[in-house]
């Protein structure tokens, strides 16, 4: 039977999204600024002819030409004239372009066809960011949450550097099993680039993004990576955002600024802010005031109410109000309902009878949201206290919870 002839191209991504293919049909494919560049980049960080990609039968080879500022791969450095075989998936940082090293078989590969990572037997980049999309939409169509983590092996060119490149893909794999491990119901993972693996949590709510991705650090950091007679200990960083806005590009872009922020910290984990620009209509009508909640809240609910207690109750709104209805805001999502008194003191949440069962879920969330946003403030003890849930037909029956 006669070998499949092989191909190889350069998938150029914008911001994680593939924008252009460009083939590696030639013996050499020099990249650069320069106008007679076969791969052009017009960035002014990038050299006129800063890097080629040789075929050599069928290994594919990328060499640095001297130029100013050196080619990334991956996480490794090329210096002046070195050079370096790609393997599938290899991500060719170059000024702001990302350039994503893929093999094809026969014909370019449509990056809707297998899918699977090679050397992780994870989901690859177009496989991951297919099933982040799907998600998305399904969180849009039935108002739910959803969370982003993207996980980053810190310091893989140090260990390649150290024990050989064996080891690095020995860490790469034994980090997508701990990471496969670990997944809770429903999530999903892959590897997104490089030494990037992503993750798919939907139903994460906005107060426990971060602590979800501090708990998937710790399994990975808790598990070293035994290679022979070297046990490797591996750190990981990892940025994490709610889904906080409707666009695929923007949730990417949160969570990839989260991730650069927690790798110049060393080993940590950063949460995404919220942007006011990122605000759509699933974070407007949440939480109201008195007036409108009776208007708003329709059908039966279960009834909750969230109280902040310190060394006294407050006759007028204090910052631990405005501290607790944001924490409450933050977790709710779809039907869900709260509302909060002029005087300050408590909120009632409203969570529709099909979905009672996340309500110990939706407390832990709206209490670490409102201990992380005290943690660097905090003068006097104050903690929440939360109502038993109780059913109730209407408006009128969930504002009779209220303390007295």
């Amino acid at each position: 039977m006669s070998q499949a002839r092989r191909g190889a191209f350069l998938a150029e991504l914008h911001r994680g999204v593939l924008d252009k293919r460009h083939p590696l049909d030639r013996a050499e494919t020099i990249i650069g600024r320069d106008l007679a560049a076969h791969i052009r980049v017009d960035d002014g960080s990038v050299s006129r002819q800063h890097a080629a990609i040789q075929r050599r039968g069928d290994k594919w080879v990328i060499c640095d030409l001297g130029s100013r500022n050196g080619t990334n791969v991956n996480e490794m450095q090329l210096r002046a004239g070195a050079e370096k075989e790609l393997k599938v998936n290899d991500c060719i940082f170059l000024g702001k372009a990302v350039l994503c090293f893929l093999i094809a078989e026969d014909r370019p590969a449509s990056p809707t066809t297998k899918n699977i990572d090679a050397l992780t037997a994870l989901p690859d980049q177009y496989g991951f960011l297919r099933a982040l999309g799907k998600e998305m939409a399904a969180a849009r169509a039935e108002h739910r949450p959803l969370g982003l983590l993207l996980v980053g092996v810190d310091d893989l060119a140090g260990i390649n550097q150290r024990f050989g490149k064996a080891a690095g893909d020995g860490v790469l794999r034994h980090v997508a099993k701990v990471l496969s491990g670990s997944l809770e119901s429903r999530e999903s993972c892959g590897r997104y680039r490089g030494a990037v693996f992503g993750v798919i949590a939907p139903d994460l709510l906005d107060g426990l993004v971060l602590d979800r991705a501090q708990t998937v650090r710790a399994r990975i950091e808790d598990q070293p990576f035994q290679f022979g007679e070297d046990l490797i200990l591996v750190g990981v960083s990892v940025g994490a955002t709610p889904m906080m806005a409707l666009d695929q590009e923007a949730i990417l872009e949160a969570a990839d600024g989260a991730l650069s922020r927690a790798k110049q910290r060393g080993s940590s984990v950063e949460r995404a802010s919220r942007s006011p620009d990122a605000q759509t209509e699933r974070y407007k009508r949440r939480l109201v005031p008195e007036t409108l909640f009776t208007s708003w809240m329709q059908g039966p609910a279960t009834a909750f109410v969230v109280r902040w207690v310190g060394n006294k109750q407050p006759e007028r709104q204090t910052p631990y109000d405005f501290e607790l209805q944001s924490a409450v805001q933050q977790n709710l999502s779809g039907d869900e309902l709260a509302t909060y008194p002029d005087r300050g003191g408590w909120v009632i949440v409203t969570v529709p009878r099909a979905d009672e069962a996340r309500i110990p879920r939706l407390s832990d969330a709206i209490r670490s949201s409102f201990d992380l946003a005290l943690a660097a403030r905090r003068s006097a003890p104050v903690e929440l206290s939360f109502g038993p849930p109780i059913p109730v037909a209407d408006a009128t029956q969930a504002l009779a919870l209220a303390p007295r």
